[in-house]
């Protein structure tokens, strides 16, 4: 059930006529990480992790400066 949801909401935002990024991070984590997450928009990963703060470092950048949008971004620990 909870694929078929995030499917069915990736769908609609795809859909609408909103500047959207869909953020798909990997395993995340509570480490604390030093520097910025690899954000790649063709799904390239350097790790299985990432920590939750490179992740809410990305997205607050990201929407500070209008990055990625109409994309979805893999986010890993560089």
């Amino acid at each position: 059930p909870q694929i078929v949801d995030t499917e069915k909401q990736e769908r609609l935002v795809r859909e609408s006529d909103l500047d959207w990024v869909i953020v798909q991070p990997v395993n995340l984590t509570d480490a604390h990480k030093p520097g910025a997450a690899l954000a790649s928009i063709t799904g390239e990963r350097l790790s299985l992790t990432v920590s939750r703060q490179q992740v809410a470092a990305y997205i607050s950048e990201a929407i500070r400066r209008a990055a990625a949008v109409r994309c979805t971004v893999a986010l890993s620990a560089a």
